[in-house]
C-alpha cells in the first residue's frame, strides 16, 4: 500500500500498482475507502474525499401485440441500472389502461396505444423512460364445424325442374359440382339445379364453404335417373284377303326417334327385323319389342286377321221405261225385266197419282200427277239385288186435237209422245180423241206428219 498523509481529511492516498477501492453508496464526497492490494492480506483504511459519477441505464422492453380480453397481457421491461421501473399511458388511453407497478394491461377496445416505461434516477444512475407501442387486436375466432343436410335424389330420364335442396347449419355459401357421372347430369355451380342427360348415377358434392365462423364442409349427394317409360301402340288388324301382305303397325310416339323394334312369332323371342305378315285367310299373333337409349323395353303384341274375299256376284240390270198414261184409263201397269234371276218387286218411292201392286206392277190412278215407283231385283245366288225408278205421269183428259200431254198447248213435246206411242216399249198411253188428227179412224205416222205440219205452219192444216 501507498504511503500518505492518515489521519487527515485533507491527506491523500496512494494506491500502489494492482490495488482497488471499494466505496459505498451513503456518502458523495467523504466515504470510507477500503483499498485492497491484492497480492497481500494487508487493507488501508483511511478517510478520504471523493466525488462519485451517475451513470445512463437503459430500458429493455418491447412492442406488445395482445388480445382484446387477455388478463395476462402486461409489459415486460428491465433496466441496466437500478432505477425502480413504472409504467403511464402516454396515448390511448381508451385502448388501454396500465398498472403504474407491473405494468399489467387492461384492454379497453381494439387499437393502439403507446405506454411510456419509467427508470427511476437513482444516486448512481439517471432517469430512463422508454416507449412501448400496444396493440390490442380481437381475440382468435375458433371456427366450428358446419353439417349440410343434403338428401340423395332420385329422377327419370326427361324430368325436369329437378335440383338438389341442401342446408347447412353454418353459415358458408353453397356449392355444387359433378364428382362422377359427368355424362348422367350437369348441376348448376350456383342453386343446384340439375340436367339431365341419360339414365344412370352420379355423385354430386355439395360445399358449404370456409367462413371466419365456420370450417368448410362437404357432403356428397348420390343421383340417380333412372329409364322412362315409352309411349307405344299397335293396333289389331282386320282384312279381307286380296292377295297383299298384312302387318301390325308399332307406333313409338316417346321417345320421337332411336327407338328399334323387332317383332317375332312367339313371346319373348323377338328375332325379326320386319314385322310378319298374314296373306291368306287367318290369324297372325305378331308380338314386338322396342328398345331405346335412356328408356325402359316394352314388349307387346297385336293379331292380324284376314278374312276370305266374298264372292263378287254380277250386278242384273233392270230394264223399266217412264210412263204418261192419261186419268182415267185403267189396266196399266209398269212394264219392266231384269237381265238377272232375281225376282221384280214394285213400291212406291214418291208422290200420290198412283199406287202399284207390289209384285206384279199394276197401277191404279189417284189422281193427276207424277209418282215414282221403284222396281227391285233380289239378289239371288248368282245376281246381287238391283233397282231402277220410273216415273208415272198421270195426265189430264185432253179435249184439244193435237194436244197429246193434255198440258192445254199444242206444241213439240206433243209430237214427241206421239211418235213415242207409235213406237211401242215406251209406256206412253194417249187419247185417241186428241191423237187421230186426219180422223180416219186410227193413230199412225200420217197424224205424226199432220201434227208436224201444223207446228211447221205454211200447210194450210187444221187439226181435229
Amino acid at each position: 500500500i501507498g504511503k500518505g498523509n492518515n489521519g487527515s481529511n485533507n491527506g491523500t492516498v496512494t494506491l500502489g500498482e494492482g490495488a482497488t477501492v471499494m466505496a459505498g453508496d451513503s456518502e458523495a464526497a467523504a466515504t470510507d475507502v477500503t483499498a485492497t492490494y491484492a497480492g497481500s492480506h494487508e487493507q488501508a483504511w483511511a478517510k478520504i474525499n471523493a466525488t462519485v459519477e451517475p451513470k445512463e441505464q437503459t430500458i429493455t422492453a418491447d412492442d406488445v401485440t395482445v388480445t382484446f380480453g387477455d388478463p395476462d397481457a402486461k409489459i415486460t421491461a428491465s433496466t441496466t441500472g437500478n432505477g425502480t421501473l413504472s409504467y403511464a399511458v402516454k396515448s390511448g388511453d381508451d385502448v388501454v389502461s396500465v398498472d403504474a407497478q407491473t405494468g399489467a394491461l387492461t384492454t379497453l377496445k381494439l387499437g393502439t396505444a403507446v405506454i411510456t416505461v419509467t427508470a427511476a434516477e437513482t444516486s448512481r444512475y439517471f432517469k430512463a423512460t422508454k416507449d412501448v407501442t400496444v396493440t390490442v387486436i380481437a381475440p382468435a375466432v375458433v371456427q366450428q364445424p358446419q353439417t349440410i343436410t343434403a338428401n340423395d335424389v332420385t329422377a327419370t330420364f326427361g324430368d325436369t325442374g329437378v335440383k338438389i335442396e341442401a342446408a347447412t347449419d353454418g353459415n358458408g355459401a353453397l356449392s355444387y359440382s359433378v364428382k362422377s357421372g359427368e355424362d348422367v347430369v350437369s348441376v348448376d355451380a350456383e342453386n343446384g339445379a340439375l340436367d339431365i342427360l341419360k339414365a344412370g348415377t352420379a355423385v354430386i358434392t355439395v360445399t358449404a364453404a370456409e367462413t371466419e365462423a365456420y370450417t368448410a364442409a362437404t357432403k356428397d349427394v348420390t343421383v340417380t335417373v333412372n329409364a322412362k317409360d315409352m309411349t307405344v301402340s299397335a293396333e289389331n288388324v282386320d282384312a279381307t284377303a286380296d292377295g297383299q301382305p298384312h302387318g301390325v303397325t308399332v307406333n313409338v310416339t316417346d321417345p320421337a326417334t332411336g327407338a328399334t323394334v323387332k317383332y317375332g312369332t312367339t313371346e319373348g323371342t323377338y328375332d325379326l327385323d320386319e314385322c310378319p305378315t298374314q296373306t291368306e285367310a287367318g290369324t297372325l299373333t305378331v308380338y314386338y319389342q322396342v328398345t331405346a337409349e335412356n328408356y325402359n323395353a316394352f314388349t307387346g303384341s297385336a293379331t292380324v286377321t284376314v278374312s276370305a274375299a266374298p264372292v263378287v256376284k254380277p250386278t242384273q240390270t233392270i230394264t223399266a221405261n217412264d210412263m204418261s198414261v192419261t186419268f182415267g184409263v185403267s189396266g196399266k201397269r209398269v212394264k219392266a225385266r231384269t237381265s238377272g234371276d232375281g225376282a221384280l218387286s214394285y213400291a212406291l218411292k214418291s208422290g200420290d197419282a198412283v199406287t202399284v201392286d207390289p209384285v206384279t206392277g199394276d197401277l191404279t190412278i189417284v189422281s193427276v200427277g207424277t209418282a215414282v215407283i221403284t222396281v227391285t231385283a233380289a239378289e239371288t245366288d248368282n245376281y246381287a239385288a238391283a233397282t231402277k225408278d220410273v216415273t208415272v205421269t198421270i195426265l189430264q183428259v185432253p179435249t184439244v186435237p193435237g194436244d197429246i200431254d193434255g198440258d192445254g198447248e199444242v206444241n213439240a213435246k206433243d209430237v214427241t209422245i206421239l211418235r213415242r206411242n207409235l213406237a211401242g216399249g215406251y209406256g206412253v198411253e194417249l187419247s185417241k180423241e186428241v191423237a187421230d188428227l186426219n180422223k180416219d179412224g186410227y193413230v199412225n205416222a200420217k197424224d205424226v206428219t199432220l201434227l208436224r205440219r201444223y207446228l211447221a205452219g205454211g200447210y194450210g192444216v187444221t187439226l181435229g
